[in-house]
C-alpha cells in the first residue's frame, strides 16, 4: 500500500509528540526535588537609555541555563535556585553581558505557633536604565548591577485570635559598574 507524503508526515509528527507526552507523564509521576532547564527569550526595547540624550532601540536575545532544588522536610522547606544568563543585543553589542540570579532559603515552622523564613539572593546583570529617568547619572555606558540580599522573618500567630506578631529583617547591598550610577547608591 502506498502512502501519500502528508500521511507519512502526520504519522512521523505524531510519534515525537506522543513520546514527549509519555516522557512528561513519567516525569510527573516521580517527585524529584531537583530541576534543570534551559531557555531563550527574544525582546525589544524601544529606548535603551531613558533619561539620557541618546535614544536607541534594539532587539536582544537572552539565553538561560537554570537549575535548583525544592525539598520539603517535615514542616520545613529548603530550596535553592541558580540561573545563568547571557544577553546579546543585535546592534548595541557594547551592552552584551553575562550574569546570574541565585537564591537559597529555608521556610520553617514549629509545632507551636512560630514560623518564618531565612533567605539569601544574589543578582548580576545589566541594570535597568528605567530606574533613572530623572537624568541624574544618565549614561550610555554598559552598567552592570550587582545586588545581594538577606531576608529573615518570624511570626507568631494564634488561630483563635485576631492577633499575630510579625518581625522582618531585609538587608540589601547594590553596586553599579557605571561611575555615574555609583554616586546614586553611595
Amino acid at each position: 500500500m502506498k502512502h501519500s507524503s502528508s500521511t507519512r508526515l502526520c504519522r512521523f509528527g505524531v510519534l515525537p509528540v506522543s513520546l514527549l507526552m509519555l516522557a512528561a507523564a513519567g516525569a510527573h509521576a516521580e517527585t524529584s526535588p531537583y530541576y534543570f532547564g534551559a531557555g531563550v527569550a527574544l525582546g525589544y526595547n524601544s529606548n535603551l537609555f531613558p533619561g539620557s540624550d541618546v535614544e536607541r532601540s534594539d532587539t536582544y536575545t537572552t539565553w538561560s541555563l537554570l537549575g535548583g532544588f525544592d525539598q520539603p522536610i517535615s514542616r520545613q522547606r529548603v530550596y535553592g535556585n541558580l540561573e545563568l544568563r547571557r544577553q546579546t543585543f543585535d546592534e548595541s553589542s557594547d551592552q552584551n553581558n553575562t550574569g546570574y540570579i541565585a537564591s537559597a532559603g529555608l521556610d520553617w515552622e514549629t509545632i507551636g505557633r512560630l514560623s518564618g523564613r531565612v533567605a539569601v539572593s544574589a543578582f548580576k546583570g545589566l541594570a535597568s536604565y528605567t530606574y533613572n529617568t530623572s537624568g541624574a547619572g544618565a549614561t550610555t555606558d554598559r552598567n552592570i548591577e550587582e545586588r545581594r540580599e538577606l531576608e529573615a522573618t518570624i511570626q507568631r500567630g494564634q488561630w483563635d485570635s485576631r492577633l499575630e506578631l510579625f518581625a522582618a529583617l531585609n538587608l540589601r547591598d547594590t553596586d553599579y559598574s557605571a561611575e555615574a550610577w555609583q554616586q546614586l547608591v553611595n
